[in-house]
C-alpha cells in the first residue's frame, strides 16, 4: 500500500511573464512555509513551458530557503519529451522558439537527464503487442524527425504518412469514423470519453464541433456571454456587438451552445484541488439558473466522475492580442468532439481522427497528435491531397532534439 503525499502544493507562476520575472510567493507568507517543508517538486510538460518560467521559480525557491543552490536545494523532477510541442512564441521563428525552451536555459547545466527507453503503452497485460511496437518504433522516427522526405518534394519537412492510416480530408466522414452512429452512442460516457478528433487550428477545431454537435439529438441550452470593453477610452468606439463576434484563442464564443451528455473542456484553472484544472475534459449535466450555472462530470484522471459546479466567470485575451482591454463574462469551457492538437498534449484516447486539411505549423505538432494512441488501428489521418498522395508537413526542430 503506497502512502498518500500529506500536502499537495502548486507552483503558482506568472501568468504574464518575461525575462526576470518574479516569482508571486512571499517568502514570509504560510505558501512560502509550505514550499519550505516539501521534499520534492514535480512538473509535468515542463518542455512546453517558457524558460522564463523555470528561472522564475529557480529564483523564487533561492529565496525562500535563504540558499544559492539551483532551486534552493531542493530535488526538481522536470518531465517532458522535446519531440513534443515547445513553448508558444508569438508569431516567433524558430530560433525565437528554440531559445525559449528550458535547454537554452543556465539551468539545464544543473539537471541531470533520465531517459526512460521503454515504451508501457505496446504492452497489452503485460505481453508486447507487435503492431503497437513497430508503431512506437515509427513514432519515435517521427518526432525525432528521421523519416525519409516524401518522393519528389523538395520540402524536406514533407513526409509520407503510411497510407493504411490515410482516409480522404471530409469532415463527416471523419466524424463517423470516429464516433460511429454518434447520435446513439454519445450517452455512454467511457465511450464517449475515449474518442477525439485534432487539428492543428482553432478555426478547424470550431468546425467539426459544430457538425458533431448537430448530430446531437438532445434539446440545446443557448448561452450567451456579457461582453464589455475594460477601458473608458474605447467604451463608445468598440460596441458589444463587435465584441461578440470576437474568438480568440483560450476564450469561449460568445454563444455557447451546450447539450446534456456532451463532451466539454475547461479553458482556465478554477479549483486544481477538484481537479478544475485548464484542460480537464467534462461531460454536461446540467444548466441551472437560467444560464448562471453549469452541473458537469469530470471524465478521465483522478478525479473521475467526479460531479461539479462551473460558474460564469470574466476572462481577458492576453495582452497585446487587441489594441483594446475587453472581458467576456461566460462559461470557461468550450464543446470538445475536436480539439486543438495542442490542448491534447498529455492525453490518451482510445481512438483519434487527425483532421490536417491544412498542414501543421509547429514543431512536435504530427508527432502530438500521432502519439494520442497505442496502436495503428485506433488513429486516422484526414488529408487534403489522399488518395492521390499521403504527404504532409512534419515541423521539428533539430537543435531541441539533438
Amino acid at each position: 500500500m503506497v502512502a498518500r503525499p500529506r500536502k499537495v502544493i502548486y507552483l503558482k507562476l506568472p501568468i504574464l511573464y518575461s525575462d526576470g520575472c518574479s516569482w508571486n510567493v512571499s517568502a514570509q507568507s504560510a505558501e512560502a512555509q509550505l514550499f519550505r517543508e516539501a521534499h520534492l517538486f514535480i512538473w509535468d510538460e515542463a518542455t512546453m513551458a517558457h524558460r522564463y518560467l523555470h528561472e522564475a521559480f529557480d529564483r523564487g525557491m533561492r529565496d525562500i530557503m535563504g540558499n544559492d543552490e539551483p532551486f534552493g536545494g531542493k530535488n526538481v523532477i522536470f518531465s517532458g519529451d522535446f519531440r513534443q510541442t515547445l513553448p508558444i512564441v508569438p508569431r516567433g521563428n524558430e530560433a525565437q522558439i528554440v531559445r525559449a525552451s528550458l535547454k537554452k536555459s543556465e539551468l539545464w547545466s544543473c539537471l541531470r537527464p533520465i531517459h526512460l527507453h521503454e515504451n508501457m503503452r505496446v504492452r497489452i497485460n503485460g505481453v508486447v503487442n507487435p503492431e503497437a511496437e513497430a508503431y512506437a518504433a515509427w513514432l519515435l522516427q517521427l518526432g525525432n524527425g528521421t523519416l525519409p522526405m516524401a518522393p519528389a518534394q523538395r520540402d524536406p519537412a514533407m513526409i509520407e504518412l503510411p497510407r493504411a492510416l490515410c482516409m480522404r480530408a471530409s469532415i463527416p466522414e471523419l466524424i463517423d469514423w470516429t464516433f460511429p452512429q454518434l447520435s446513439q452512442n454519445y450517452a455512454n460516457e467511457r465511450w464517449l470519453s475515449g474518442r477525439c478528433i485534432l487539428a492543428p487550428k482553432n478555426t478547424m477545431v470550431e468546425t467539426i464541433n459544430r457538425q458533431c454537435l448537430d448530430r446531437i439529438p438532445s434539446p440545446s441550452w443557448v448561452c450567451h456571454s456579457a461582453d464589455a470593453v475594460v477601458d473608458a477610452d474605447n467604451q463608445a468606439a468598440v460596441p458589444p456587438e463587435y465584441l461578440n463576434t470576437l474568438l480568440p484563442s483560450g476564450l469561449p464564443p460568445h454563444t455557447l451552445v451546450l447539450k446534456r451528455g456532451i463532451p466539454i473542456i475547461l479553458l482556465r484553472n478554477l479549483n486544481p484541488y477538484r481537479g478544475l484544472c485548464n484542460g480537464t475534459r467534462l461531460i454536461v449535466l446540467e444548466v441551472h439558473g437560467g444560464g448562471r450555472l453549469l452541473q458537469a462530470k469530470i471524465i478521465g484522471g483522478v478525479f473521475q466522475d467526479s460531479v461539479v459546479l462551473i460558474p460564469r466567470i470574466a476572462l481577458q485575451p492576453k495582452d497585446g492580442d487587441f489594441p483594446f482591454e475587453w472581458r467576456r463574462r461566460q462559461f470557461p469551457v468550450r464543446v470538445c468532439f475536436a480539439m486543438t492538437i495542442n490542448k491534447s498534449q498529455g492525453q490518451t484516447v482510445d481512438r483519434a481522427g487527425v483532421y490536417l486539411a491544412d498542414d501543421v505549423f509547429a514543431h512536435g505538432q504530427l508527432y502530438v497528435a500521432a502519439s494520442r494512441v497505442a496502436h495503428p488501428e485506433h488513429i486516422r489521418f484526414a488529408l487534403a491531397r489522399f488518395p492521390q498522395s499521403t504527404w504532409t508537413k512534419n515541423i521539428v526542430h533539430k537543435q531541441v532534439i539533438d
